[in-house]
């Protein structure tokens, strides 16, 4: 058909044919990267800090797919216009939902952060969509979103996770796209700009103060300090850098008030966790992601030091939880099988419910959980193992009540 065609001129180029410069293209590999960043991101907060779901990362991947096809139809399905308008809203209450912690189910906070980063998401391909070129460019643009969505990915999945010790790739990234606004420009008044900047400094200047030398905040003064931050983030919602700036600084701010001195925070691909002390200094607490694993009793409530001999099970290794009862049903358990025998020594793996003459043998998936269990300033529990005395008064206690169980 197209052989047997007559042969038509080529219309002459007009303005808007024009190729696409080296700024376009470095606008649209931002618009590509920050939503493939926050793919990764978002994907990796859900399923290690909210919950370990077999297969949640299915549900960002469809909703971030979901936004190509939304952005590019050939009729808009979502006005590009109340996307950027709804975005600042959906990230204000991100934040306050990550800093505050309303929603207690997990359903609500997956509803939430998946909301969130669909909107970002949404919002940066349909400006890719806004600002493609005439036809004849379009191999290059797409080469030029491929490259984006891999230097997103690259820079999230594999350098961040060296880099920093928390998941702190997730708030750079909700900063950078609310960067990616239409209308990002420097005020043109020059006192504008120079309180802009200043302004950026200044908050620059105290988050590393607070990270070098840490301050106690009080509950209530945290609270209305991130309160008045997302206030002037509600206020300055149509200025991209000034917005993005309060995003980002309530965000470190917030984790540099979690951080606390002295805390361990150890990353890995299983997560984050964290070994720190209660602020009345009674415990010191293992948390991975927003669960807490274990603890050490630091200190009396009269401030005198703990005695750890042998340790106190805490938390869900309480004596006379689950796991308790079930370690003492095994060991007045019949001989059949061998290894579950009423004789002892027999080979357990909670510590703190075995004998002198039992074998512990510890079997763990994570090193970064290893290298904190035998880390000095963490949560000493092995170190007191090897001074266990059977005639401690709770250890006789918990005798007693096992010999009195196998009597009845």
């Amino acid at each position: 058909m197209l052989w047997r065609s007559p042969n038509v001129a080529a219309p002459a180029e007009s303005a808007t044919d024009a190729p696409p410069t080296w700024k376009d293209a470095a606008f649209w590999v931002a618009l590509a990267a920050v939503p493939a960043g926050l793919l990764v991101a978002v994907t990796a907060y859900i399923s290690t800090d909210v919950a370990a779901v077999p297969l949640l990362w299915t549900l960002p991947l469809a909703l971030y797919l979901l936004t190509f096809v939304v952005a590019f139809a050939r009729r808009p399905i979502v006005p590009q216009r109340f996307v950027v308008a709804l975005q600042p809203a959906c990230i204000i209450a991100l934040v306050a939902v990550i800093i505050f912690d309303p929603i207690k189910n997990i359903v609500g906070i997956l509803a939430t952060h998946l909301t969130v980063f669909f909107v970002n998401a949404l919002m940066c391909h349909g400006e890719l969509a806004r600002t493609r070129p005439p036809a004849k460019y379009l191999t290059a643009f797409y080469l030029w979103i491929s490259a984006g969505g891999v230097i997103g990915g690259v820079a999230t999945g594999l350098i961040a996770p060296r880099v920093f010790n928390w998941v702190a790739e997730y708030p750079i990234l909700i900063a950078l796209a609310a960067l990616c606004r239409p209308g990002l420009a420097l005020p043109r008044d020059r006192t504008r700009r120079y309180l802009l900047f200043g302004g950026i400094a200044a908050a620059a200047v105290v988050l590393v103060v607070w990270v070098i030398k840490p301050i106690v905040v009080d509950e209530t003064a945290f609270a209305w300090t991130v309160a008045a931050l997302l206030a002037s983030a509600t206020v300055l919602w149509r200025i991209p850098l000034a917005f993005a700036a309060v995003i980002a600084f309530t965000l470190f701010f917030n984790q540099s008030v979690i951080e606390q001195d002295g805390a361990i925070s150890v990353r890995s691909f299983f997560g984050v966790s964290r070994v720190y002390d209660t602020a009345d200094g009674q415990f010191r607490l293992l948390q991975h992601g927003t669960t807490l694993h274990g603890g050490q009793r630091m200190r009396q409530a009269n401030g005198e030091p703990a005695a750890n001999d042998p340790p106190e099970p805490l938390l869900y290794y309480w004596e006379g939880s689950a796991i308790s009862q079930a370690i003492e049903a095994v060991a007045g358990a019949p001989r059949w099988p061998d290894a579950f025998s009423r004789h002892r020594p027999w080979r357990g793996a909670l510590a703190c419910d075995a004998e002198p003459q039992d074998t512990l043998r510890y079997y763990e998936i994570d090193p970064a959980i290893v290298r904190i269990a035998r880390a000095p300033t963490s949560i000493q529990l092995l170190k007191h193992m090897p001074a266990r005395r059977a005639d401690h008064p709770r250890r006789r206690a918990a005798h007693a009540r096992r010999s009195a169980r196998r009597r009845l």
